[in-house]
């Protein structure tokens, strides 16, 4: 049998996997890359963000798109909130669609639109929260999503940036045991219903794409920790600026942590007068 596959590719997937998880241990400091724990731990960053950027290169189709789990408490990639459920549905830019489904009685709910980097107005934050669509008497919302509303249109409309390749939803809870979740579904709407058979140039695209995203994710933030101690950052806090990907009107504030076996973190704060929704994470 050949040493390599012959599968456009998938070889070299395959070789990125199997050095991933020694780049990622070489941003830690060298005690930190003997520790047994930590290499397991690594090594369970590295799978997380495998599935988390398969599960978008299997289902991604912006012509017939389904919001899948993109990260969260088991795909723990990115930092993300353990009160939010994050998923994430492929556009095909410039394409028109169709949100439906029952707003829930969630803390918030919020689907924004990603715009990749280099693209015209990337970096831009636009976003829907499902509290301001109207429902009918069951609940259930209905808006249109798409560059220009389409005339004589009077229910809820969003306006869609022609380069938008992603949409990601976070469904943020307060109490996951009394509170109704939302629902989310997405079609396209200016093409006839139907999901054809992907070309091989399609799969091909994706299986390099996954490669490229599955680096991106794992290569992330394993060494952020110890960023911030080396800009000074210990038992105090840093602004920080999220930027790409992050809500707007959302603030963070983040900072490494150095305790001896009989000291306690306490963190005081205010309660803010008005806030919607506010965490701590230990990460």
């Amino acid at each position: 049998m050949p040493d390599r596959s012959s599968i456009a590719a998938w070889q070299e997937l395959v070789d990125s996997l199997q050095t991933l998880p020694d780049r990622m241990l070489a941003k830690l400091p060298e005690e930190m890359q003997q520790d047994a724990q930590i290499q397991q731990e690594i090594a369970r960053l590295a799978l997380e963000a495998l599935v988390s950027s398969g599960l978008s290169a299997l289902a991604g189709d912006g012509d017939a798109p389904q919001f899948m789990p993109s990260i969260g408490q088991v795909l723990n990639v990115g930092q993300p909130n353990a009160d939010t459920i994050y998923r994430s549905a492929k556009l095909t830019p410039g394409a028109s669609y169709r949100l439906r489904g029952k707003r829930g009685t969630l803390n918030h709910t919020v689907v924004a639109q990603v715009i990749p980097k280099g693209a015209p107005n990337a970096g831009s934050r636009s976003h829907l929260h499902l509290s301001s669509l109207k429902v009918d008497a069951d609940g259930r919302y209905d808006v249109l999503v798409s560059a220009t509303r389409p005339d004589g249109h009077e229910g809820d409309w969003w306006e869609l940036d022609p380069s938008a390749a992603m949409l990601m939803s976070r469904q943020v809870s307060s109490d996951w045991s009394g509170e109704e979740s939302s629902t989310l579904t997405i079609e396209r709407i200016d093409k006839p219903v139907g999901r054809l058979r992907a070309s091989a140039a399609d799969l091909e695209t994706r299986l390099r794409g996954l490669r490229q995203q599955t680096e991106f994710m794992a290569l992330m933030f394993p060494d952020h920790v110890e960023q911030l101690r080396q800009e000074g950052y210990v038992n105090r806090f840093k602004v920080f600026d999220v930027g790409f990907g992050a809500l707007a009107g959302q603030f963070y504030y983040e900072g490494a942590f150095d305790l001896a076996d009989d000291e306690a973190l306490i963190i005081d704060s205010p309660v803010p007068a008005r806030c919607q929704y506010r965490s701590l994470i230990l990460t």
